[in-house]
């Protein structure tokens, strides 16, 4: 069986992180730097949350998602009858059929991918 991403040594995660980590460092030594009035972070802060209080979509969307979270997504998968699985119930993950393990399998890799 393939290894989670998450155990203890493994650096698949790491890449996700290089643009931030040179990001923030660019911020960092640009903050020290400048005057307040004129650091491109507070500016951009100040775009966004103009952009937002004018109803733009996205902005309103970023702010929130930055302020609040992303919010989760339902992900509901039927059985044979259409009725939801109750994944929390053994005796319904034993009783897959294959589409269904299938449905499962690439529900639980979305999730995976999602989580990096």
């Amino acid at each position: 069986m393939a290894q989670s991403g998450g155990q203890p040594g493994n650096q698949n995660g790491r890449r996700g992180t290089m643009f931030r980590d040179q990001l923030i460092k660019i911020i960092n030594q640009e903050a020290a730097s400048l005057p307040e009035a004129k650091q491109r972070l507070r500016q951009a802060a100040m775009k966004l949350l103009t952009l937002a209080a004018d109803g733009e979509e996205w902005a309103v969307k970023e702010l929130a998602n930055r302020c609040d979270g992303k919010s989760p997504q339902a992900v509901e998968l039927t059985g044979h009858e259409g009725d939801a699985l109750n994944f929390f119930d053994p005796a319904n993950l034993r009783n897959l059929d294959a589409a269904e393990s299938e449905a499962l399998r690439a529900l639980l890799k979305k999730a995976a991918k999602g989580a990096e």
